[in-house]
């Protein structure tokens, strides 16, 4: 009968050379026998899993989901190479629609003990494109059980296993499905609890242990949490209710199902809260991204108001300079050119259009660096300078890893909401932090020779080294133009 078992892995990279770089255990040279890869290859999988964890900064979250299916004999035999790449590509494309854009390898072997075929399997759990880590509802058992029937279906093999039931989570629905056919309109409060907790399960807002238990008292439902030496957690719980006919129903979670049971709680709560930050975290970028198209457009209608001004100054200017002059009219003392700006001067005192170009440029320019994103100074550093952030020891905040961010992204990861000017300007100037470097004799990042201090005074310090500089460069601007070759002691 074919058997399915999941677990979290917390080393995706040694799970994976266990199942495909390892040594036999039969003595054979190959450690497996058949492969299927998505979204990696063969030789490059183990680099290539951990440069996604790494690159969205989940390296220290779960890395991933391990799976072993095993086959009996009658099922797939170890000489029915035709069954095994069946299962192999139905197996892999199960997989594949079940956890979207991930990485996924599978590994079939022959090696084992007990002489099956079976097959090793590997999700990376960060998406490819958003980040997102694995729904906590794709780790359960029943998940795994469900990808396993599906791909022997569609190898068309028997599954010996298909009608012996799993989980308790099956006599629960037995029991409700019973019930309904002697009345289908019959109160079951078995269902009645189910769906009122599964209504706090599906909402957004619950995740904490804390905020569950309100939401399900609003339904009229306590839980009690309880220690359990059964359960991989070390935690089990139990609901009760008044039901609809007033009395007081009890009812442990492996009656109500899988779902029910506390793993499977706290893997929707992650979710939950993993979902808000990603909402936080695009809200900010279409907001920012918004702010920056508001101050590109009005430097472009002030370019464009320049442009026209520029343009009908230099129609008037082309006409003929001698022209008829009305003395009825008074003359004004004051020249003409010096009411104007220095692009308009260079016009009226026809200077080349060269110089006029060059006016204008540099006007603009002009205006550009005129116009900050805040009055602060400080502020604008808080929102474009870029670091990978350790604590003052010198260690990884967890949720940070190694990844460059502004300080206000680093603030907003590590509280988990948005926070205001006045907050991120108050990190700035009270809390000391390590810029990690890359080391390439260890090959990772660390903060040994940094100097812990505060954004604040990484600013000041950068302002004083440019200031410095533009020192430097003045100076020898000039004396480059005060100088000649004799100066150097150089004879033309």
């Amino acid at each position: 009968m074919g058997i399915s078992n999941v677990k979290t892995s917390r080393d995706l990279s040694s799970a994976i050379h266990y199942f495909g770089f390892s040594k036999a255990h039969n003595g054979h040279k190959e450690r497996y026998v058949s492969s299927r890869f998505v979204n990696c290859t063969e030789q490059g999988c183990i680099q290539q899993t951990k440069a996604i964890r790494e690159y969205f900064g989940k390296e220290k979250n779960v890395h991933g989901l391990t799976f072993v299916f095993s086959f009996a004999e009658d099922e797939i035999g170890l000489d029915d190479l035709d069954k095994q790449e069946m299962i192999m590509d139905s197996l892999r494309d199960v997989m594949h629609e079940r956890f979207g854009n991930r990485q996924i390898g599978l590994f079939a072997q022959t090696d084992g003990s007990g002489q099956k075929f079976h097959i090793h399997a590997f999700v990376n759990s960060p998406d490819l494109t958003t980040g997102k880590l694995i729904d906590g509802r794709l780790k359960l058992h029943e998940n795994a059980r469900e990808m396993l029937s599906e791909a022997m279906s569609r190898a068309n093999i028997e599954d010996l296993n298909k009608n012996v039931s799993t989980k308790q989570a099956n006599k629960t629905n037995i029991a409700i499905v019973k019930a309904k056919e002697k009345n289908p309109n019959a109160y079951i409060w078995i269902e009645d609890m189910q769906n009122r907790i599964k209504s706090v399960l599906n909402d957004s807002s619950v995740t904490d242990v804390k905020k569950y238990e309100e939401a399900l008292f609003s339904k009229g439902i306590i839980v009690n949490v309880r220690k359990s030496k059964k359960t991989e957690s070390g935690f089990a719980c139990s609901y009760s209710f008044v039901d609809n006919d007033g009395k007081k129903r009890v009812a442990r979670a492996t009656k109500l199902g899988t779902d029910f049971q506390f793993e499977s709680v706290q893997a929707f709560m992650r979710q939950h809260e993993l979902d808000k930050q990603q909402r936080e975290i695009e809200e900010r970028k279409k907001q920012e991204e918004f702010d920056r198209k508001q101050r590109l457009s009005k430097r472009e209608v002030r370019h464009e108001e320049m442009h026209q001004t520029v343009s009908k100054r230099s129609e008037i200017d082309s006409k003929p300079l001698v022209q008829k002059i009305d003395k009825s009219v008074p003359t004004n003392s004051q020249k003409p050119s010096e009411k104007l700006s220095e692009p308009l001067r260079a016009v009226s005192e026809n200077k080349t259009v060269n110089n006029i170009t060059e006016n204008v440029k540099a006007s603009r320019s002009e205006n550009m660096a005129s116009e900050p994103r805040s009055e602060n100074p400080l502020l604008n550093y808080i929102k474009t300078f870029k670091f990978i952030m350790y604590s003052a020891e010198g260690t990884k905040f967890p949720k940070l890893g190694d990844v460059a961010r502004t300080l206000e992204q680093h603030a907003t990861l590590s509280v988990g909401k948005v926070l205001t000017d006045k907050q991120l300007l108050h990190f700035a100037e009270t809390i000391p932090f390590k810029i990690p470097v890359f080391d390439e004799i260890s090959n990772r990042y660390s903060a040994r020779f940094s100097k812990a201090m505060t954004l604040s005074e990484r600013f000041k310090n950068q302002r004083s080294t440019n200031d410095l500089k533009q020192k430097a460069d003045l100076a020898m601007n000039d004396i480059q133009t005060k100088s000649t070759d004799k100066d150097f002691g150089f004879e033309r």
